[in-house]
């Protein structure tokens, strides 16, 4: 088995629409969610970037997640 591509990776936010509007800005086209969604995927190619908004008051623990495809 090999790692063919990154099929998706996930990143935490605080501002989502801050976040969305950075990402379509380099080009990502939006698939769900949006500016007020609590989780929004955005797609370059086959590729996506996933967003979930966290509280401003919680402390980072983890900084995303990344998918292989395989």
């Amino acid at each position: 088995m090999a790692i063919e591509a990154i099929s998706a990776i996930t990143f935490a936010t605080h501002n989502m629409a801050r976040a969305v509007r950075f990402y379509r800005g380099l080009g990502f086209n939006l698939k769900f969610g949006g500016e007020e969604a609590s989780f929004t995927s955005l797609c370059a190619g086959i590729g996506f970037v996933n967003l979930t908004v966290q509280p401003v008051e919680r402390e980072w623990t983890w900084w995303g997640r990344v998918v292989f495809h395989v």
